[in-house]
């Protein structure tokens, strides 16, 4: 039987664009699922009476987990692939999703969503934005644009439909339906996730041939000695330290501490993913036009006008979290495009790796700071004021890191040898 990779090959159209399809797909079903946990948090401290605290704890230990391991997940996609390393990733989130419906203590919650559940998300992010990295250089802003479209829509729609399905079934069937739905998709979608243009004897893209751009990439060891990844990193956790803050705690706020109904709670979290597809779709135009680090900059900036709606115009929180969502969007596009830029695309797997474990637990410790400030001073106000710090502290990080000529890669790797 004729294989995928010599189909592929023979395509009218460049197949890198089923690579994002199929990449954006993953992520719709991972980041929708992920980001419905406030609304089922909250229903579970209503079901269970655990604290803030402990739910937190148990997202920062799932945060922690995936972001960690997906130091691993990248360096595998580098090494054999990303087809492999998804459909395992997948069938192990798929077990904690299923797991997690049959929760009774707090351990379970640990071990089920933040071990099992966490071991499973970390090959999503990086495996699938790592590759479409190898794809694309010329239009690669556009590509990742795209493809993390998908997790936006996730965040937009999942949480609607699980909120739906916690009102009429409640929380245990809303996580068993989402085992079997992930499953699915991600098996499917993995057949898909060639592992790069070279693999099937094509160039990057036809636009990158033709202009003859092949910038040299740096390994991780490489990258981590370089000014830029200091910078770029130390940005990056600044910005991440707070960004799941709003995922797991809005629900919550607007619930349980403001009086709000479950469908207030439910929009306000899927209005984080509405204001996440019109970031995405900024972010990649921008980016391709003006360079990454004046779009990250950009999109920094509706992030902390989040935050400060957040703390002083509590009436608007859905404005606030779709403000907060074009900040999001752009982040996750921007990321990987800008690592691409500073570091090549050859070990992107490694080096976005290392910088999602970086930014996986500044956040993840940012959700449970944020939950022990709740129950010790009875509001967010501190937690959002000092999220709005954060938010200025990354802007002049990312303004410390100099984008290099096309050829300064190569240029950097003669000098670190």
């Amino acid at each position: 039987m004729e294989s995928l990779a010599s189909r592929a090959s023979r395509l009218r159209f460049y197949y890198g664009w089923t690579v994002v399809a199929a990449a954006g797909l993953i992520l719709f079903m991972a980041y929708g699922v992920q980001y419905s946990v406030g609304i089922l948090m909250a229903a579970m401290e209503q079901e269970l009476g655990w604290s803030r605290s402990q739910l937190s704890l148990a997202f920062t230990l799932y945060v922690m987990t995936y972001t960690t391991v997906s130091t691993i997940s990248g360096r595998f996609t580098d090494r054999w692939g990303p087809q492999r390393v998804i459909l395992v990733g997948g069938i192990v989130l798929a077990t904690g999703l299923a797991l997690l419906s049959i929760a009774r203590t707090p351990w379970h919650l640990y071990i089920f969503y933040s071990l099992v559940g966490g071991l499973g998300m970390s090959v999503a992010y990086v495996p699938c934005n790592a590759t479409v990295v190898r794809w694309f250089t010329a239009q690669r802003g556009l590509a990742l644009s795209i493809t993390n479209l998908g997790s936006s829509l996730g965040i937009f729609l999942v949480p609607l439909a699980m909120g739906a399905v916690v009102a009429f079934l409640g929380w245990r069937p809303a996580y068993l339906g989402a085992g079997v739905i992930v499953f699915a998709a991600i098996f499917l979608a993995s057949r898909f996730m060639l592992r790069g243009p070279e693999s099937i004897g094509l160039p990057a893209e036809p636009q990158a041939a033709k202009d003859g751009a092949a910038a040299v990439s740096l390994r991780l060891g490489e990258a981590i000695r370089t000014r830029n990844f200091l910078f770029f990193a130390a940005a990056l956790v600044a910005a991440y330290s707070v960004v799941l803050i709003p995922f797991v705690h809005l629900p919550s706020l607007v619930t349980l501490d403001r009086g709000g109904s479950p469908a207030d709670g439910t929009l306000a979290a899927s209005l984080i993913g509405g204001g996440a597809i019109l970031g995405v779709l900024l972010a990649g135009f921008i980016s391709d036009r003006s360079g990454s680090r004046n779009a990250v900059i950009l999109v920094v900036v509706a992030e902390a006008i989040a935050f400060l709606g957040w703390l002083f115009v509590p009436e608007l929180v859905p404005l606030f979290s779709f403000v907060f969502g074009i900040f999001y969007g752009g982040s996750i596009v921007l990321m990987p495009a800008m690592a691409g830029e500073l570091f090549g695309r050859e070990y992107a797997g490694s080096v976005l790796g290392g910088l999602f474990a970086c930014i996986g637990w500044a956040g993840s410790l940012g959700v449970l700071g944020a939950g022990i400030g709740r129950d010790v001073l009875g509001s967010y106000d501190l937690v959002f004021g000092l999220a709005f710090v954060a938010c200025l502290v990354s802007i002049g990080l990312f303004l410390m890191v100099r984008i290099p000529p096309r050829d300064g890669a190569k240029q950097l790797r003669a000098r670190l040898r």
